[in-house]
């Protein structure tokens, strides 16, 4: 997912760049940057519809994109043949505000513990930048880290893998070789799902 427009980037740029010279390299960095941040939270990010599966062990459902924007069905089936008769009626459970879903139905222990028992469909994620609804924007924090990364990527990318600079008076400069800026790295962390 793409977190920031072109045209903010170039703006917070400093200086701010405005002339279209680097917009194909930035887009580059765009699309790269943007993937980097879903591998980091093991989550797409961006609105759709999606299917996961649980085991009942306990009241709540972690679900893994969000926000969660609405529950379409639940399934409960220890064969894992997802029909009609296994459907959870909705007034069996609750979408709560942070995305997570209650039920005492979920309180469902496999004799086996090989098959998963719970399938839960929803949408979920964040409106794209430049769609017209933007009922559920990318938050400030995320974007701005978007933002920092893609400069930071761009401005480096002719001394990539370097960690040592030695200068004509003999002083030596370290830079660190990161990933990610650390200040990126902690908002990530916020937005990371622990992947099980």
């Amino acid at each position: 997912m793409i977190f920031a427009t072109l045209e903010e980037i170039k703006a917070l740029n400093e200086p701010a760049i405005t002339n279209e010279d680097y917009d194909e390299l930035i887009n580059v960095y765009m699309e790269a940057i943007g993937a980097t941040f879903s591998n980091h939270c093991n989550r797409q990010f961006q609105l759709n519809t999606y299917i996961e599966y649980h085991e009942g062990t306990g009241e709540y459902i972690f679900l893994q994109e969000l926000p969660v924007r609405q529950i379409n069905n639940i399934w409960m089936d220890a064969n894992s043949e997802w029909d009609e008769n296994s459907l959870l009626d909705p007034e069996d459970y609750v979408l709560l505000p942070d995305g997570r879903i209650w039920s005492l139905c979920f309180n469902w222990r496999l004799q086996n513990y090989k098959v998963e028992a719970i399938k839960v469909e929803y949408e979920g994620g964040f409106d794209t930048i430049d769609g017209e609804s933007q009922d559920f924007p990318v938050p400030a924090d995320l974007k701005l880290a978007f933002i920092r990364q893609i400069q930071y990527d761009v401005k480096r990318r002719k001394d990539a893998g370097i960690s040592t600079v030695t200068f004509k008076d003999g002083s030596i400069y370290k830079q660190p070789l990161v990933e990610l800026l650390p200040q990126v790295a902690a908002t990530l962390d916020y937005y990371r799902m622990i992947n099980i």
